[in-house]
């Protein structure tokens, strides 16, 4: 199944391609490396008090996930 990792920082960046994940366990972990890829990115760029939300959701867009990081 397609999973699509959404990211909110103040911006919208919707995840148009999806990543195939055999079972809710990988998609948790896809969803916990790609919130630090980002944050090695760009959260040089995070103001403090700023935040960052992630969005998980399946293929059929039932929400999974909500991750929300602080700064």
């Amino acid at each position: 199944m397609r999973y699509f990792f959404h990211i909110h920082d103040g911006i919208s960046k919707p995840d148009e391609i999806g990543t195939e994940c055999s079972n809710e366990r990988e998609v948790w972990a896809h969803a916990l490396v790609a919130c630090g890829e980002f944050l090695t990115d760009h959260g040089a760029l995070m103001a403090i008090g700023s935040g960052l939300q992630m969005q998980v959701v399946d293929e059929k867009g039932r929400e999974l996930y909500a991750l929300t990081l602080r700064a």
